[in-house]
């Protein structure tokens, strides 16, 4: 008679400290791989916990909040909500099903009260949550005013009572009235959210006047934020600060003048622990000497960004750079205020001539990410040749991804020539991994991947190649 073997030592314990236990695994990959040590661990994981990490949807399903605020065992375990834009294809939707089937409330019309009111119980249980993102999207539905108020009331007055979120992030229309309903005299709750590290405001909303007190009120409140990006036309912005903010986004909303950019400039200034900044200013001032010394990623509209940069005696280790325009003068200027060996990123959206592209291999030789258009100024109708573009590339000694249509430009969108293309710059370029393909993805907003595999055999090295869809 064959004995079944004994279960393991954590299989067991009772089902409540299993599923206490588990329900404190953050990360949906560390379910899973629990879940693959056997059919019992499996049983306790799936569709219980391993759909419980992360909700993505780019709906407001009225039947997933009803099941949420009926089922608090079950979303306790959320970590992270994101509601996106209906036409937000840049990442996977991801919603539980398994014990969704049969909820009661799949009506056409569903009552858009309860819907709100479900929506803010479903939060409210969900005591582990760290991120919530709203893209409010007001097409979605046959909303009414009301409706609207009482979804968003409902979602900030649940966020206000959860001290473990950490990350908010709000894009397009918000209302932030009170409803009718409210009878007491408080304060709407979205500005009592407090002890955030990252906060991420776009919008025309809030750059209301009617909101820049309680915005400042929200800031306040969380003194320790590391990621902040907030409309430039925010005026009290100056007056704050943040001992640790890390990465700072500032981008123009709804238009304004360029005496704005001296005060955001001045903030900039005041924190030097930033190391991602994304500036768009209308006229950049200039910016005093050795700021910004932590620095490792800047985009900006405007290249007089770099160039201000340029003085004192800072050299700054940046490892990401986008650039409107690359001329060799401002190469020069880049190539005084980085570190030669430490950029690995860089995006062009335009370029003078070949021989500055050149002279970027050479003074930048670390580069592994290359993004350049097919054609340069001033005469934007001239193609690269193809065979210029191989020796280009072949500078880039470290380059793994190469991003623009310049090959295929070249290659006059022939498939027999791109073909042959592709396994010259691969032979050129050794650590080549990836590079555009010339279809666009129109779902996830970019070019589909040429992928490119190597694998060493007897009869030396073997290269291939394959057309995927562009990563989330």
């Amino acid at each position: 008679m064959r004995i079944a073997p004994a279960a393991p030592p954590i299989l067991r314990l009772p089902q409540e400290l299993l599923d206490d236990t588990l329900s404190r695994i953050d990360l949906h990959a560390d379910l899973i791989s629990f879940a693959l040590a056997s059919k019992a661990c499996s049983r306790l994981v799936i569709p219980r916990h391993s759909q419980y990490r992360v909700i993505r949807v780019r709906h407001i399903y009225p039947h997933l909040w009803e099941h949420l605020a009926c089922r608090a065992d079950l979303a306790m375990g959320v970590r992270a909500v994101h509601i996106c834009l209906r036409k937000d294809y840049t990442a996977p939707d991801h919603c539980p099903s398994t014990l969704l089937k049969g909820c009661a409330s799949r009506q056409k019309e569903p009552d858009w009260g309860t819907v709100a009111r479900n929506f803010g119980a479903a939060l409210m249980h969900m005591r582990e949550l760290h991120t919530f993102t709203w893209a409010w999207d007001h097409s979605a539905a046959a909303w009414t005013v009301g409706d609207k108020l009482a979804l968003e009331y409902w979602a900030f007055d649940a966020l206000a009572r959860l001290p473990s979120l950490k990350h908010l992030e709000l894009c397009n229309f918000f209302i932030l009235r009170l409803p009718s309903w409210v009878v007491e005299d408080r304060t709407y709750p979205l500005w009592n959210i407090t002890n955030l590290t990252s906060l991420c405001l776009s919008g025309d909303t809030w750059t209301k006047p009617d909101h820049r007190p309680h915005l400042v009120s929200l800031l306040q409140k969380s003194p320790n934020l590391r990621h902040l990006d907030i409309p430039m036309e925010f005026q009290p912005l100056p007056s704050l600060h943040f001992p640790k903010l890390e990465e700072l986004r500032l981008v123009l909303q709804s238009g304004s003048s360029y005496t704005i950019d001296e005060s955001r400039a001045r903030f900039i200034e005041q924190h030097p622990t930033i190391t991602k900044l994304c500036w768009t200013p209308i006229l950049c001032p200039p910016l005093s000497p050795n700021c910004l010394p932590n620095l490792r990623l800047l985009r900006s509209s405007d290249d007089d960004v770099i160039r201000t940069l340029n003085s004192g005696s800072c050299v700054r280790m940046l490892e990401s750079l986008e650039v409107m325009v690359l001329t060799r003068e401002l190469l020069d200027t880049m190539s005084k205020c980085f570190d030669r060996g430490s950029l690995k990123r860089i995006h062009i959206h335009n370029f003078d001539d070949l021989t500055t592209l050149r002279a970027l291999a050479v003074t930048f030789p670390a580069i592994t990410h290359l993004s350049v258009p097919p054609y340069f100024i001033p005469d934007i109708r001239r193609v690269v040749d193809l065979h210029l573009w191989m020796e280009l590339l072949s500078l880039f000694t470290k380059l793994e991804v190469f991003r623009g249509l310049g090959i295929w430009q070249a290659a006059d969108m022939n498939k027999a020539r791109m073909h042959q293309a592709i396994l010259n710059v691969v032979a050129l370029c050794p650590h080549l991994r990836e590079l555009d393909h010339y279809q666009f993805n129109t779902k996830r907003l970019n070019n589909n991947r040429i992928v490119v595999t190597r694998e060493v055999t007897a009869d030396g090295e073997r290269i291939e190649y394959s057309i995927e869809k562009p990563n989330y």
